[in-house]
């Protein structure tokens, strides 16, 4: 097709896979948190996967198009990365730290969601806030996965 039209549609691609990737996140999420609770659901497999697509849909949608847009410029980075100018090099560094603390957020987030049942943006919030707590692993988290892509743009 060429032009816009490509990345439009690499871009929905990119979305719906991320969709596909929460809703299993949420339905697993939930069906433990059942188990750890011990609630005792007939089905408890079934109606997590019932919650996560019907009344937790917009909360997973929302934050997948976050994720598929930090995912997107991790993509953009990639290509920028193969270029030889400095500024585009930084530019991708900044990227790729933003698509991992993104990640992160929304990876939290989205049980969160699973299992309270709040909005996306709450539960990022929420999440946010546990990770602050915890900074020392996320800290940690960070210099295992952004740092070799950082050396290796430099």
């Amino acid at each position: 097709l060429g032009g816009w039209t490509d990345f439009v549609l690499f871009f929905v691609l990119m979305w719906l896979g991320q969709i596909t990737r929460y809703i299993l996140h949420v339905a697993i999420a939930g069906c433990t948190a059942g188990w750890y609770f011990q609630l005792r659901e007939p089905r408890p497999v079934f109606f997590s996967m019932l919650r996560a697509c019907t009344t937790s849909i917009g909360s997973i949608t929302f934050g997948s198009l976050m994720m598929t847009v930090a995912k997107f410029c991790r993509v953009i980075a990639g290509f920028l990365r193969n270029q030889a100018r400095v500024d585009a090099q930084a530019c991708a560094a900044i990227c790729i730290v933003m698509h991992c603390i993104i990640g992160q957020v929304k990876l939290y987030g989205c049980g969160c969601v699973a299992i309270y049942g709040w909005a996306v943006t709450d539960a990022s919030r929420k999440a946010m806030r546990m990770i602050n707590s915890e900074g020392i692993k996320v800290g940690l988290y960070m210099l295992h996965s952004v740092l070799p892509f950082s050396l290796a743009i430099a």
